[in-house]
């Protein structure tokens, strides 16, 4: 026979479990809501680091190209030495370095952007060029503007390296600008 104190002993045991059962199912929902959350958070700064990590390299590979294109502009005569927009196989600009031919430099000008963008290895990348004078404006030769290209503030640009060096050309000292961007 069960006495009253032993039901009661069994009321509460089964409580109990329920209460358990409850706390357990409780305790595993905030436990899964904070691992989920955790995790969100690892993802997103996962990806954040890659992205910045993407950005920096594409920088870095714009900058080395833009440097070697402005060093072969300015240093070298191209190949052959005395090439025009039919004979050209390697632009160059100098008579010797840092000091540009002005015909070089206008048959550069006056080049198809596509044939020149194909010559310096840039396809997928656009470019622009500009000789200045000290005072920032842009140097003419026989009435024509010494740029080529597209300036990024007219487009879409996302990353723009800028190679700026200075020259001589017609024995006036000038600054050659080359922008990269894509």
């Amino acid at each position: 026979m069960r006495s009253a104190s032993d039901s009661d002993g069994n009321e509460k045991g089964v409580k109990r479990m329920r209460m358990r059962g409850q706390l357990w199912s409780m305790d595993f929902a905030v436990s899964l809501i904070i691992f989920v959350l955790m995790a969100g958070m690892v993802v997103f700064a996962w990806n954040y680091t890659i992205q910045n990590s993407t950005d920096q390299v594409n920088f870095n590979v714009l900058e080395n190209d833009v440097l070697m294109m402005s060093d072969t502009l300015i240093r070298v005569p191209g190949l052959p030495e005395d090439w025009n927009e039919s004979t050209v196989r390697v632009i160059g600009l100098a008579d010797e370095e840092n000091v540009l031919n002005s015909t070089k430099v206008k048959q550069f000008v006056n080049m198809d952007y596509s044939m020149i963008k194909s010559f310096l290895g840039i396809s997928n990348r656009e470019f622009y060029f500009e000789i200045n004078y000290p005072n920032n404006t842009v140097m003419e030769i026989d009435g024509v503007n010494l740029t080529k290209g597209t300036h990024p503030s007219m487009g879409n640009s996302s990353v723009v390296v800028p190679a700026e060096r200075y020259i001589l050309i017609n024995g006036k000292i000038a600054k050659m600008e080359l922008l990269l961007w894509f």
